[in-house]
């Protein structure tokens, strides 16, 4: 099981952290996105870990944010 650490939230900071991380606007329609497709990786079957790593493999929509 992952440590919180390496958990990823759909808290508005960690949002931001990460749409900072990428190199994206911080706007409500990029955080939305985001926390959609962390519900989408928490429900895919191959993703039980549900950690930070697997996640930003899993991500592969950083294009359609602005």
């Amino acid at each position: 099981m992952a440590t919180d650490a390496e958990l990823v939230s759909k808290e508005e900071h960690e949002l931001n952290y990460l749409l900072k991380k990428w190199k994206k606007t911080q706007s409500g329609s990029n955080r939305k996105k985001l926390s959609k497709k962390i519900d989408e990786f928490n429900a895919h079957p191959d993703f039980r870990n549900h950690n930070r790593k697997d996640f930003y493999k899993y991500v592969g929509f950083m294009d359609t944010l602005e």
